[in-house]
């Protein structure tokens, strides 16, 4: 199954491609294309007052965590005020989905405000199909439409605080905040097997330094006791020297005492 941020390129190539080949300047093709945005606007309009009155009805007082937003780019969070910690917010859960369908207000009132432009001051009719079909496919994917109008269980990736969607391009590109949580995984996977594998050395090199100090004591001791049988000798030897010298001297008195 394609992914969201696959499947909408795809289908902008498409819409483009297929565009290209109407006659844009063609007074009804313009004229459906306006009938086109303008149903979709009717759409998200029911869309958004359906879904308010469902959170107001639910009034969900409950309270979640809100954790500070991340740039696009690193995933890192960012602090409202350069310099100061990341703040964590708390909301209920009403607050936090009137919100978000605030968001999507303003996200959808700018876009008709660019469309406009483009449409009535350069004369562009395409963006108007495109912007509409996008807007629909963009619109099925909400939490809030899966919750409220499609009701389905606020739990995975539907789970609030809702996760914000990784741009297709930055993925492809490596640099978006899903690859770059990955990469710090992986330099932290890195680091902790650095770590083990310094710990082992560190294991291995104090035993192979006791062994040989195991080994020097016993070389020195061997040697020491090696010298004291050597040192015997040596005074044997002289002891050896010593008598046969007092012999030769009785030998030669002996003889002295003879011819006298």
């Amino acid at each position: 199954m394609i992914g969201g941020g696959m499947r909408d390129m795809a289908v902008v190539l498409a819409l483009m491609s297929y565009m290209k080949n109407v006659d844009q300047e063609d007074p009804k093709v313009i004229m459906y294309c306006r009938m086109i945005y303008g149903l979709y606007m009717v759409l998200v309009a029911f869309y958004h007052i359906y879904v308010q009155y469902l959170i107001n009805a639910a009034n969900d007082q409950r309270k979640i965590r809100i954790p500070p937003p991340t740039n696009p780019l690193t995933g890192a969070p960012v602090a409202p005020v350069a310099g100061a910690p990341p703040i964590v917010e708390e909301k209920t859960i009403r607050d936090y989905d009137m919100d978000m369908l605030t968001s999507q207000r303003k996200a959808a009132m700018t876009n008709v405000a660019v469309l406009m432009f483009v449409h009535f001051k350069m004369g562009s009719t395409s963006p108007l199909v495109i912007s509409s079909v996008m807007g629909l496919l963009k619109l099925f994917d909400e939490p809030l439409f899966k919750i409220y109008v499609l009701k389905q269980p606020a739990e995975g990736k539907l789970e609030r605080p809702f996760k914000p969607e990784p741009n297709p391009l930055l993925a492809m590109l490596g640099m978006g905040g899903n690859a770059a949580n990955a990469e710090g995984d992986a330099n932290a996977a890195d680091s902790t097997a650095d770590a083990a594998q310094s710990t082992t050395n560190a294991g291995t090199t104090p035993a192979i330094t006791q062994d040989a100090t195991v080994a020097n004591p016993d070389g020195e001791e061997d040697e020491d006791e090696d010298e004291p049988v050597e040192a015997e000798e040596e005074e044997e030897d002289a002891e050896e020297e010593e008598k046969e010298q007092n012999e030769e001297k009785e030998d030669d008195n002996t003889e002295s005492k003879k011819d006298r």
